[in-house]
C-alpha cells in the first residue's frame, strides 16, 4: 500500500534504550517522510526478517531524514531480503547512531540499498559485518530529493569504518556520483565472494578514499585484485596479507574488485597408447564456483619439462613463466577451449602424436564470477608418463618372378611390400638370420656374386618415403646376417615405413629345367631405437 504522508518517526518512534523492535515481511511505500525508524536514544537494536521491501521519499521535503536514527545494532536476519529505496531530502547520512554502529548481513541474507545521502554512516565508529553467502549492495545515487547538490559519497563523516567479509560473502559499492571519498574502510576478508566497487557513470570509483583490504583466511583460492581503466587490469594476482587501494592505482579506474578466483578442484590426464595412437586424454572434472557461468575458457599447455622454476607453482613468477612459455623452453602444444554448455564436457580434449615420455600439463579455467570482469584461476600442474608402444607389421612374404637370367628388379614383385610402424616410439628393424627351407629348389645356390650357372645373388632394399636413410642389406647369405638396422620413425611420421623388396641378378636359365622355385625365411629383430 501507498501512503502519501508520514512524519519523522515512520513506522517506529523509540523514546527508551535498550529496545528490540522486529520487522518482518513490511512492503513499506511513502511518497512524503522517509525515515521509517527514529529512536532519540542510542541504544537499541533494530532486525530485519523475511522478505522486506521500503522505497521512502519520493516528494520534495518534510520529515525525511535518514532511513534510521538512534540504532545501535541493525541486523539483517538469516536468509532474510530487504530492499531500501531511500531518496530523502533532509539529512546527510543513510543511517545515523549517536554512537558506535554495527550492521550485520546475516547468513544468506540479502540487502539491496539504494540512496540518495552523501554518507552511509555519519558519525560514531560503523562496522559492517557480512556472514556467510550474505550479500549486502549498496548504491548511492542523485535522486530527486536532495538537500544539497554535492556529488560527493562518503563512507562516514566521523570515526572510522570497518567491513567484515566471510565466507562467500558479496559486497558490492556502486556509485552514480563522484567516486567514494570521506573516512578509509578496513575491509576484512575471510574467504569472500567479491567486494566490488564501481562507478557505471564513467568516473572514477574512487575519490580519496583508501581501501584496505586484509586477508584473513588461508584457504588456498588465489584472490586477485582487479581493476577497469581504459580496458581490465590487474593490480595483484593474489593477495596473501594487507594490500591498500587508492585511485592512483588502479589509473582512476572505474571499478576495483577483490574476488576469489576460480579454481580447479578436480582433473584428469589419461595417457592412451596402442595402434597408432599415443595420446593424452584431458578434462577438467571440478571446479569452484560450480556455478561458474557458461561461456567459460579452458586453457591447457603440455610441456616437455616444468615451465617454471622453484617449488612454488602458486608464486607469481612461476605463473608468469608458464603463461609466457615457448617452444624454446619446453611447451610442446597448447590449446585454449571455449566451454559454451558444460565445463566438464567441453574441456575433453586429447594432445595426439606424443612421444614415450614425461610430460607436464598445466591447466587454467577463466569465467565471468563477477559482474564486468572474468577471472582466471592459478595454472595447475600435472605429470604424466606416456608409456612406450612397440607394434611393427612386415610382409610374409615378399615374392617376385623372373623369366629368365639376368637382373632382379622391384618390378619383377608380384606386389608392394612394406615394414610399418605403429609405435609412439623410433624402432630398429634388423635383419639377423637368413634360413633356406625346405621346398626350396637344391639346384639353385644361393651366393654374393654369380660366377656360374644355377646362381642367386639377392640383397634386400629398404626405401623411405623422404629418401632418407635407406638400407641396402648385400649380399643375403644363410645363416646370421650383420649390416645396419631399418630405422622406422614413430607412427605419425612420413618414414613410419619402408618400402621392401629384392633385388640382384641370377643365373637360372630356361635351359637348366625348371621353372624352379627358391623359398628362404628373414628373420628379424624389433627395439626400440636410442
Amino acid at each position: 500500500m501507498t501512503y502519501p504522508n508520514s512524519n519523522w518517526y515512520g513506522i517506529l518512534h523509540v523514546v527508551n534504550t535498550n529496545t528490540n523492535f522486529v520487522v518482518e515481511n513490511i512492503d513499506y511505500n511513502i511518497q512524503k517522510g522517509g525515515q521509517p525508524f527514529y529512536a532519540n536514544t542510542n541504544v537499541n537494536t533494530l532486525t530485519f526478517k523475511g522478505k522486506n521491501n521500503f522505497k521512502a521519499g519520493t516528494s520534495n521535503g518534510g520529515y525525511d531524514g535518514e532511513f534510521a536514527q538512534g540504532f545501535t545494532s541493525i541486523n539483517f536476519a538469516e536468509d532474510s531480503q530487504t530492499t531500501i529505496y531511500h531518496d530523502a531530502y533532509n539529512e546527510l547520512a543513510f543511517l545515523y547512531a549517536g554512537g558506535s554502529q554495527t550492521v550485520t548481513v546475516g547468513k544468506n541474507a540479502i540487502v539491496d540499498i539504494t540512496t540518495n545521502k552523501p554518507y552511509l554512516s555519519y558519525d560514531g565508529n560503523f562496522t559492517l559485518k557480512v556472514l556467510e553467502k550474505g550479500q549486502f549492495k549498496y548504491k548511492a545515487i542523485s535522486g530527486n530529493n536532495s538537500s544539497t547538490t554535492s556529488k560527493a559519497v562518503l563512507f562516514k563523516a566521523l570515526g572510522t569504518i570497518t567491513m567484515e567479509f566471510a565466507k562467500d560473502a558479496i559486497g558490492r559499492f556502486t556509485t552514480e556520483k563522484d567516486g567514494f571519498s570521506g573516512e578509509s574502510p578496513t575491509i576484512n576478508a575471510t574467504s569472500p565472494n567479491y567486494i566490488l566497487f564501481d562507478s557505471p557513470s564513467g568516473k572514477s570509483a574512487l575519490n580519496g578514499a583508501t581501501l584496505k583490504f586484509s586477508r584473513k583466511d588461508t584457504d588456498g583460492y588465489a584472490y586477485p585484485i582487479k581493476y577497469f581503466s581504459s580496458g581490465f587490469k590487474e593490480l595483484s594476482p593474489n593477495v596473501t596479507g594487507n594490500k591498500n587501494v587508492v585511485a592512483s592505482d588502479i589509473s582512476n579506474g572505474e571499478s576495483v574488485v577483490y574476488a576469489r578466483a576460480p579454481k580447479i578442484t578436480g582433473m584428469s590426464a589419461d595417457p592412451m597408447v596402442g595402434t597408432d595412437l599415443s595420446q593424452i586424454r584431458v578434462q577438467i572434472n571440478q571446479w569452484t564456483p560450480e556455478n561458474l557461468v557458461n561461456i567459460s575458457k579452458v586453457s591447457y599447455k603440455l610441456g616437455t619439462k616444468r615451465l617454471y622454476s622453484g617449488t612454488d607453482i602458486t608464486a607469481a613468477a612461476a605463473q608468469t613463466s608458464i603463461t609466457n612459455a615457448f617452444p624454446s623452453q619446453g611447451l610442446w602444444a597448447q590449446k585454449d577451449i571455449w566451454a559454451t554448455n558444460n565445463i566438464a564436457t567441453d574441456s575433453i580434449y586429447q594432445f595426439e602424436n606424443l612421444s614415450a615420455q614425461t610430460y607436464y600439463l598445466y591447466t587454467k579455467l577463466e569465467g565471468a564470477c563477477v559482474p564486468g570482469y572474468t577471472l582466471s584461476s592459478l595454472w595447475i600442474e600435472q605429470i604424466v608418463e606416456v608409456p612406450s608402444y612397440i607394434e611393427v607389421t612386415l610382409p610374409d612374404v615378399l615374392e617376385f618372378r623372373t623369366p629368365k637370367a639376368g637382373k632382379i628388379v622391384k618390378e619383377q614383385h608380384l606386389t608392394n611390400y612394406s615394414a610399418i610402424n605403429h609405435g609412439n616410439v623410433p624402432v630398429n628393424l634388423a635383419l639377423k638370420t637368413l634360413t633356406i627351407k625346405s621346398n626350396s629348389s637344391p639346384v639353385v645356390s644361393l651366393v654374393s656374386n654369380c660366377q656360374g650357372k644355377k646362381q642367386v645373388h639377392l640383397k634386400l632394399v629398404a626405401e623411405h618415403p623422404s629418401g632418407n636413410d635407406n638400407r641396402i642389406l648385400d649380399p643375403l647369405l644363410a645363416g646370421t646376417i650383420t649390416g645396419q638396422p631399418i630405422a622406422l620413425t614413430p607412427y605419425w611420421d612420413n618414414d613410419r615405413e619402408a618400402t621392401l623388396y629384392l633385388k640382384g641378378e641370377h643365373s637360372v636359365s630356361v635351359l637348366d629345367g625348371g621353372p624352379h622355385q627358391i623359398n628362404y625365411n628373414l628373420a628379424f629383430s624389433i627395439s626400440q631405437a636410442s
